[in-house]
């Protein structure tokens, strides 16, 4: 994501429930690198949106309360990699995470 640490994603999350699209960095500027986890629920985020699938509908695909798919969302909440994983699965996505050069 351009030019946002991950509380000012937070913030932005919590203030308008949308998570802008990445693009590239403009010249001059900088990508600042978000952690996996939150990159991870960004991506479950989106994904549910594109797909049009509700919380209460992702959870029943879990065999889970809808409280958990609602911590899953939650950047203030920490959830494992395994678990949002799964709940990529269910929509059809595969999590792949990657690793670069450092600059």
């Amino acid at each position: 994501m351009k030019g946002a640490s991950s509380c000012g994603v937070s913030r932005l999350w919590a203030r308008r429930g949308v998570i802008p699209k990445a693009s590239r960095a403009a010249r001059g500027e900088r990508l600042i690198p978000v952690p996996a986890p939150m990159a991870a629920k960004a991506a479950l985020y989106l994904t549910m949106a594109e797909a049009r699938v509700t919380k209460a509908q992702l959870a029943r695909k879990l065999g889970c309360d809808e409280r958990e798919v609602r911590r899953m969302l939650d950047p203030r909440h920490a959830t494992k990699l395994p678990r949002i994983k799964e709940a990529l699965e269910a929509l059809g996505k595969r999590l792949v995470v990657g690793v670069e050069e450092a600059a």
